[in-house]
C-alpha cells in the first residue's frame, strides 16, 4: 500500500496508519501536530511510540546514573554489609560464651554430684528426722485443671528469663507452696534427689528425681513459655526494626533475644535432670 503524502510503500493498512500519524512530513502534510504520547521522565523528549522510548531510554545521559550516584549507592550498600557483619560477629561471641558458661555450669554439677553421702550414723538419724518432717506434710493438688490455672496466671517472662532455675522458684512458690511454713513437698535425700509428698488421699508417697513433680508441670509450662518467649522476641525485632540503625538498641536487643532463646532451650529440656537437681536445692 502507498502512501498518498510521501509515496512510502507499506505492507499493510495498519502500518500505512501507524506511518502517516507518526512520520513528521505526513503529518505536515495533513496539517496535524506531533503528538507526543510517549514521554521520557528523565530528560523531558517525547516520542510517537514505546519501542522509540525504549530504545531511546537505554543512552539517555540523564537516565543513566552518574559516577557519584553510583558511587553513593555502593557505599550505601557497604555500609550495610558492614552493620550486619559486625551483627553477625556479635551473636557468634555471644553464642560461644554460652556454649562456655553451659560447659562450666555441667562441670560444677558434676562435681556436686560426685560428693561421697553421709555415714550409715547420718543416714539413721536423718531417716529419722524424715519421718517426722514427711508425716507433717500437707496434702498436694496436683490436678491438671489446677496446675492449668497457676500457670496461666503466674508464670511470667521473668522465670523464663532464669531458665530452669525460674521454672523452679515458680514451681516452689505456686505448685508446692508452704502453708504456714509446712511444706507441701519435701526432699528427704539431696543426694539421690528423693522428695516425699501426701497424695489428695492424704497418702505419703515418694518421687524420686522429682519425676513425678515435673510431669504434671511440665505440659502446661512448655506451652506458656513458648507464648511468652514467642511474643517477647516479636517485640524485640519489631525494636529493631523500628531503631532506624541505632547500634545500641540492635546490639541489647540482639544480646536479649540470644539470652531468652538460650533459657528457653534450658526448659525445654527439663527431663535432662536439672529441674530435679534444683528442686533439692530449694524442698530441703
Amino acid at each position: 500500500m502507498e502512501c498518498i503524502y510521501c509515496k512510502a510503500i507499506l505492507q499493510t493498512a495498519y502500518s500505512l496508519k501507524q506511518h502517516q500519524n507518526t512520520a513528521k512530513y505526513c503529518l505536515s502534510k495533513q496539517n496535524k501536530d506531533l503528538l507526543h504520547q510517549y514521554l521520557c521522565g528523565a530528560c523531558g523528549k517525547g516520542f510517537t511510540r514505546k519501542s522509540s522510548l525504549d530504545d531511546h531510554l537505554k543512552i539517555c545521559k540523564a537516565n543513566i546514573p552518574s559516577v557519584n550516584q553510583l558511587q553513593q549507592i555502593l557505599d550505601e550498600k557497604n555500609r550495610d554489609i558492614f552493620a550486619l557483619k559486625k551483627e553477625l560477629d556479635l551473636s557468634l561471641q555471644i553464642i560461644e560464651e554460652l556454649r562456655k558458661e553451659n560447659s562450666e555450669y555441667r562441670k560444677e554439677m558434676f562435681i556436686l554430684a560426685s560428693k561421697p553421702t553421709h555415714n550409715n550414723i547420718n543416714n539413721n538419724i536423718g531417716n529419722t528426722k524424715t519421718t517426722t518432717k514427711t508425716q507433717n506434710l500437707i496434702i498436694s493438688d496436683w490436678r491438671p485443671e489446677v496446675i492449668q490455672d497457676k500457670v496461666k496466671e503466674n508464670f511470667k517472662l521473668e522465670h523464663i528469663e532464669d531458665g530452669i532455675k525460674g521454672v523452679v522458684r515458680f514451681t516452689t512458690k505456686y505448685i508446692t507452696q508452704e502453708n504456714n511454713g509446712i511444706k507441701s513437698y519435701q526432699c528427704t535425700d539431696s543426694n539421690r534427689e528423693v522428695f516425699m509428698y501426701k497424695d489428695t488421699d492424704g497418702v505419703v508417697q515418694k518421687d524420686i528425681k522429682a519425676r513425678k513433680l515435673k510431669d504434671a508441670i511440665k505440659e502446661p509450662i512448655l506451652k506458656k513459655t513458648a507464648e511468652l518467649s514467642t511474643d517477647e522476641c516479636h517485640r524485640l525485632m519489631d525494636l529493631i526494626s523500628s531503631s532506624k540503625g541505632n547500634n545500641d538498641v540492635v546490639e541489647i536487643s540482639n544480646i536479649k533475644i540470644a539470652i531468652l532463646t538460650k533459657k528457653t532451650q534450658e526448659i525445654r529440656d527439663i527431663d535432662d535432670g536439672s529441674f530435679s537437681k534444683e528442686m533439692a536445692v530449694l524442698s530441703v
